[in-house]
């Protein structure tokens, strides 16, 4: 051994047992040795299931498809990571469902010109009146008295303008989703409600996956406005949301809460009852289990209806 040139020994065979490829020139600058201790599992804990809580996120890794690899040392977990966790990002896995009960406020926009005429809606971009501005203060200040702090609305005018007088007096500012606008029940927008609305209760009723006329059929508009409310509910976990939107997206959604938040079932006799009032404020509480914030593409195709 040559006095005053370090023994490099040990830590080549080290390098060596660890599949380390060894230096050659012993001129460049070695990288220091990284070794990573993982603490075993005590007796009393052996054969417990170690699951990720609150907050709990795995490191990124050439194993993230498969969660019960070495990698991450964690027994008895899904063999692959549930389709209801996002995806991993540079701080782990972040789950996308409730951990526990959420209550949302739903509200339903305040009244307008359309209702003075009593004709159908639709999806006009018809303004509130003046008495529809007084209730849409009024409704502000029911929510803030529960503490909302987000508020996401359907981009339709009245709902907008339900949602920017809340947001102004709650000092938010509202975020829109299209997905949240009411049914569109094409050639019956703008027509008397005496004449349209039984035809409109036939199509709910009877004739869900037929297009009304010029529009949608209702199981395309109740896909639609519970995948807005789902990821409204999902994107605002640690949020007090309120959501603004119409009368026949709350009826939908009543006629769902009325068979029971853990089946996709629809009782239609709820979805065309008489409508709401307006500017009315509703709280829902969503059980982590509630097939409406399930992931999938629709509605239907995640939960096919019982056959008969």
């Amino acid at each position: 051994m040559t006095i005053g040139t370090p023994d490099n020994s040990y830590e080549d065979e080290m390098h060596h047992a660890l599949g380390i490829p060894m230096v050659a020139d012993l001129s460049q600058k070695r990288e220091p040795l990284k070794i990573t201790i993982t603490p075993h599992m005590g007796e009393e804990d052996e054969g417990k299931q170690q699951l990720p809580g609150e907050g709990y996120s795995y490191p990124p890794s050439q194993y993230e498809g498969n969660i019960n690899s070495p990698k991450t040392s964690i027994p008895n977990l899904p063999e692959k990571i549930p389709d209801s966790w996002k995806e991993i990002g540079p701080e782990g896995i972040k789950t996308n469902s409730l951990e526990k009960p959420k209550e949302v406020h739903i509200v339903r926009h305040g009244e307008t010109q359309a209702n003075d005429t009593n004709t159908v809606r639709g999806q006009d971009p018809i303004p509130l009146n003046e008495n529809g501005r007084a209730e849409a203060e009024k409704a502000a200040d029911d929510l803030k008295s529960k503490g909302v702090d987000t508020i996401v609305a359907s981009d339709l005018k009245r709902s907008r303008e339900t949602a920017e007088i809340i947001g102004k007096k709650l000092g938010i500012t509202p975020t829109y989703d299209r997905r949240l606008r009411t049914w569109d029940v094409g050639d019956h927008t703008g027509q008397p409600c005496s004449t349209s609305n039984p035809i409109l209760k036939d199509y709910a009723q009877n004739k869900q996956d037929e297009p009304v006329p010029g529009g949608e059929s209702f199981n395309d508009f109740q896909e639609r406005s519970f995948a807005g409310i789902r990821d409204a509910v999902l994107n605002n976990k640690d949020k007090n949301l309120a959501i603004v939107t119409h009368n026949r997206v709350e009826a939908t959604l009543k006629g769902w809460e009325k068979t029971g938040q853990n089946n996709p079932n629809i009782d239609y006799n709820e979805v065309v009852k008489e409508e709401t009032e307006p500017g009315t404020v509703r709280t829902v509480q969503f059980q982590p289990n509630a097939t409406l914030l399930q992931p999938g593409n629709t509605f239907d195709e995640r939960f096919p209806k019982e056959p008969g």
